[in-house]
């Protein structure tokens, strides 16, 4: 499988969970190819964030610290496997609680922050999904799930629907940032190219007490 880069005949999509603690999955020609993932540090009293790049069809990783949401944007859109080629960009939108609204505030600031990068770089749009709906879509499951529940099911289902994801998995811990990045990625290809395949997990994994999704 040819991940070349310069190739306009790649299809690529990256899906974003955005956070303090985040990922990015880009989805090349239907594999999951790279994982961003970044951590909240305190370095010398200042917030700096963790980043790690993984390719997981290379097998390496490559760590940057960084100093502001805006860097992070910056790492993703200076992938070399994203020059020259068009991608579609999608993103977790934000999901708003009852008396979440300092919460809320703060991660519409650094999310505004992280994809303003790519946006301006790329010249793309981008595109926001409420987690019901990818969740719904792609792991096939409830609307009403509970949020520990769909984070399993999202770090079980989401590598058997893109093997490679494993990999990232393995290299940067079990993190469901990661798989709901390759979620919303995986969401994005579907919706552009109309396939409505929603896993079909056994009736047992959906069997939890149901709740409001967050």
């Amino acid at each position: 499988m040819s991940l070349g880069k310069n190739c306009h005949s790649n299809e690529i999509y990256i899906g974003i969970d955005p956070a303090n603690n985040g990922s990015a999955v880009v989805l090349i020609n239907g594999t999951a190819a790279i994982s961003v993932l970044w951590n909240k540090r305190v370095r010398k009293k200042k917030r700096v964030w963790k980043v790690s790049i993984v390719r997981m069809i290379k097998r390496t990783e490559q760590l940057i610290i960084v100093d502001r949401p805006s860097k992070i944007g910056s790492v993703i859109a200076h992938l070399p496997e994203l020059e020259k080629t068009p991608f579609k960009l999608a993103c977790e939108d934000i999901y708003i609680r009852a008396g979440s609204g300092r919460t809320a505030l703060h991660l519409a600031r650094f999310t505004g922050a992280l994809l303003g990068g790519i946006e301006l770089y790329h010249d793309v749009d981008v595109r926001f999904v409420p987690v019901m709906t990818w969740r719904k879509d792609v792991l096939g499951v409830n609307r009403r799930i509970k949020r520990e529940e769909a984070k399993r099911l999202s770090l079980e289902i989401m590598p058997k629907l893109l093997p490679h994801l494993g990999i990232a998995l393995y290299q940067q811990g079990r993190q469901d940032h990661i798989s709901d990045a390759a979620g919303v990625a995986l969401w994005s290809k579907r919706e552009e190219t109309d396939e409505q395949q929603p896993y079909k997990p056994e009736p047992e994994l959906l069997s939890g007490e149901l709740n409001e999704a967050s």
